[in-house]
């Protein structure tokens, strides 16, 4: 048998659209596996109201509430932001996709399992990519199953929900319709929700569609339809937007360079940025350097979040998730197409020793897999010790039973550590500017972005010495909220339960764990 006139060439797009059963089934499962494993990681997180950014994401969800029981795009969780989607700060198109599917299961809950699917829906544009390269369908599976099992995908999936998560499996998709050539209606199809996920991906999506216009003479009519629409998007989005606001401040030179961390980082955090980067690299993908199209196209956000991102560099979860998401789609895309050529090329010139490219991979897998599951068991705490981890099972047991006091409708302010967990409601707000124990955080400006009020800007809550004072500088600024009627406040926040402990107005309903819930009798 002659095993190489057999081998199909690196780039068989007579059979691309042609996948074998059993690789669709595999791939189905492994999706449904995904999302079944992420969802129950997200939501022990949210449930131990151990999340990262718990304001942001009680902010989305505080949205998605309103606008699924008839309130649209508006929120009180935080107080910077005009009501109306297209007013929000940044453009999240593609936040209504959430509002039907949450009006069946008003909970968080749904709102990660969605995310979760979402992600694991990645898979199939891997494992379409490692075909479209030459890839057979055992090493197809296994390049989805390295994007599926590492640590950089994980810590996505647990960075709370985010909506810019969905410029991921979008970005796959892109990268897959155009190296496939697929028809010009799916590219811009693709084209278009990645460019719907947030204000700056268009620019992602400029620099894709520019790298293969200018490298691949097949996919160059895509490409520049691509670029095009791009362009378009992100014209059309910055004049329809009055705030159009961004993440990255390229419109405000003078921020950006003043922000930017290669100014004020040491040689200790540049090794830390080194060293994230190449976990989001994902070293299970290195075969991406064999496509220098899509890391062309990686190469001015690699930049940005290399040199001049100055957000979250020293935890233990690496960078900012809005700076590396769309990283780790480009680079997995490059990479799936690479372990494709890879084993194409291996059938061509040592047909015999083709083997050895899905048994390394093979090898990676199992490598990879024990990492992640031993950083997302700490991650959960289920490897701290014995009276730690009851100690922490009891403090949520006992916070869950205050919860469960407050009204569905009742206006309720906490802090950071739980906003999350009171944010499915249509009135709920932080109460201070130090959301948690430890973590001081600068105030909310209000007044800035509604038109002035009372007090002026900043120091909405920091600088109220009484409960009272909070209140009215929430009715004044913000002329959207009602006040409070319940706080769940943290005990050790002496200034504001002594003041709540002294006041006629408010009482003390019930008391669990580290936090006091307080009532309010009258207006105050």
């Amino acid at each position: 048998m002659n095993v190489v006139t057999e081998a199909k060439p690196a780039n068989a797009n007579q059979a691309e659209h042609r996948h074998p059963p059993r690789l669709v089934a595999a791939m189905a499962f492994l999706s449904i596996a995904t999302t079944i494993g992420l969802s129950l990681v997200a939501i022990q997180r949210y449930r131990a109201c151990s999340s990262d950014w718990a304001f942001d994401m009680a902010f989305f969800h505080n949205l998605v509430f309103n606008a699924a029981f008839g309130g649209g795009f508006r929120q009180t969780a935080s107080t910077h932001e005009w009501d109306g989607l297209v007013n929000l700060t940044h453009a999240f198109f593609l936040l209504p996709v959430y509002v039907p599917f949450y009006r069946l299961a008003p909970r968080m809950e749904t709102l990660l399992i969605l995310q979760s699917a979402a992600l694991a829906a990645g898979v199939f544009a891997v494992a379409s990519l490692a075909r479209s390269s030459g890839a057979r369908t055992w090493t197809a599976f296994l390049a989805a199953t390295l994007y599926a099992t590492s640590f950089a995908f994980w810590r996505l999936g647990l960075a709370d929900f985010r909506p810019l998560l969905l410029s991921v499996p979008a970005l796959l998709w892109l990268a897959a319709a155009l190296h496939r050539r697929s028809h010009i209606a799916w590219v811009l199809l693709a084209t278009v929700v990645v460019c719907a996920v947030r204000e700056e991906l268009p620019l992602l999506v400029a620099s894709l569609a520019l790298c293969t216009l200018l490298a691949r003479r097949g996919s160059r009519r895509a490409g520049f339809a691509s670029l095009v629409v791009a362009i378009a998007w992100f014209g059309g989005q910055s004049w329809l937007r009055p705030r159009a606001g961004f993440y990255i401040p390229f419109d405000r030179p003078a921020d950006l360079v003043q922000g930017a961390a290669w100014a004020t980082s040491g040689p200790g955090e540049t090794a830390a940025r080194l060293s994230f980067l190449a976990e989001y690299f994902q070293w299970g993908f290195w075969p991406a350097i064999l496509d220098p199209v899509l890391l062309l196209a990686s190469v001015p956000l690699l930049f940005y979040a290399l040199l001049l991102s100055p957000y979250e560099w020293w935890t233990w979860h690496g960078p900012y998730v809005h700076h590396l998401a769309p990283l780790l789609a480009l680079v997995t895309a490059a990479g799936a197409v690479g372990w494709g050529k890879l084993e194409a090329m291996a059938r061509r010139r040592l047909p015999a020793m083709a083997w050895i490219v899905p048994v390394t991979m093979l090898v990676l897998v199992g490598f990879q897999v024990p990492r992640t599951v031993h950083r997302v068991m700490w991650t959960l705490g289920f490897l701290d010790d014995p009276p730690a981890r009851q100690a922490r099972k009891m403090e949520l047991a006992a916070i869950e039973s205050l919860i469960e006091q407050i009204p569905g409708d009742g206006r309720v302010a906490t802090d950071y550590r739980l906003v999350a967990r009171l944010s499915g409601r249509p009135y709920e707000y932080v109460y201070q500017a130090e959301f948690a124990p430890g973590r001081p955080e600068g105030p909310f400006d209000c007044s800035r972005d509604r038109g002035g009020g009372a007090g002026g800007p900043g120091k909405w809550v920091a600088a109220s010495s009484r409960v009272g004072t909070a209140i009215r500088a929430w009715k004044q600024r913000c002329p959207g909220l009602d006040g409070v009627d319940w706080m769940l406040v943290y005990d050790a926040h002496q200034e504001w339960m002594s003041v709540l402990e002294r006041s006629e107005v408010w009482v003390e309903v019930d008391r669990g764990g580290s936090y006091v819930l307080f009532r309010r009798l009258s207006g105050g």
